[in-house]
């Protein structure tokens, strides 16, 4: 499993976009994740030299469904010139059984056509997910009701906790469907179905920190044939956002990932 890199960092990829992303390479991160800088759209092959130089790969580039409704050939042109295959999308509702199988429509759709491009389709669970509708969480409900061809999982083993479920547990669950995770740590447990719940605010903390087994992570990340692993904090904690993924990325090297 290669370590890439998200969300923490964006206000000094504003400020110094190639400078932090030499200080990304030195301190071992493979790859990064999420979009790309505005600026580089217009040389998409400008933009993958430098990153090739400094030895770093996007290994997922996130889009919206309404983007890839709108903009479906354009993605599809961008991620094929950054020699990128998953296309993740971040965030989808649990409302009820009605509305996740309605989705999963969508993504099947969706997944088919990118999967003619040669490109793999991924949904990024947060919490609300492990709500139940007729003894099944909306997250089994979503997968099993969409084609493995078309839509494959990006497991965030903090989200997963938060939803009162076993990261590694549900890593395993979808074996062979599932080439990306976020690791990412909280430094409380708390079990909620809701990302607005106010004793979320403050949680996050460097990986290998908090209250994430990430031993037991990296295990079924393994087993389950895991590609990626992409480090994620969502709010710094007492450090800076760079120390913080400096200090993550220590952890999961002594813990064996690379």
């Amino acid at each position: 499993m290669n370590i890439s890199l998200i969300g923490i960092i964006r206000n000094e990829l504003e400020k110094d976009y190639w400078g932090t992303m030499n200080r990304v390479a030195e301190l071992g991160y493979k790859g990064i994740e999420g979009g790309i800088p505005p600026t580089a759209i217009s040389s998409i092959s400008s933009y993958k030299q430098k990153l090739d130089s400094l030895g770093l790969k996007i290994v997922a580039y996130g889009a919206s469904i309404e983007q890839l409704k709108n903009r479906f050939n354009e993605i599809v042109k961008i991620v094929k010139a950054l020699d990128c295959k998953y296309i993740v999308n971040y965030y989808g509702p649990c409302e009820s059984k009605e509305q996740v199988l309605r989705d999963a429509e969508t993504y099947n759709e969706i997944g088919k056509k990118l999967y003619a491009e040669g490109l793999q389709f991924c949904y990024h669970n947060h919490c609300q997910e492990f709500t139940k509708f007729d003894g099944k969480y909306g997250l089994d409900i979503l997968f099993e009701n969409t084609d493995p061809r078309y839509l494959a999982a990006e497991i965030d083993v903090a989200w997963v906790t938060i939803g009162g479920e076993d990261p590694a547990k549900i890593i395993l669950k979808y074996k062979a469907r599932c080439p990306l995770i976020h690791l990412k740590d909280i430094n409380k447990k708390i079990v909620t179905n809701t990302l607005n719940d106010p004793r979320l605010k403050g949680i996050w903390t460097e990986v290998g920190t908090g209250v994430v087994n990430f031993k037991s992570v990296l295990a079924a990340a393994e087993k389950a044939g895991v590609e990626w692993g992409s480090v994620e904090q969502d709010q710094p904690s007492d450090l800076s956002p760079m120390e913080s993924i400096k200090v993550s990325i220590q952890n999961l090297k002594k813990l064996g990932a690379k």
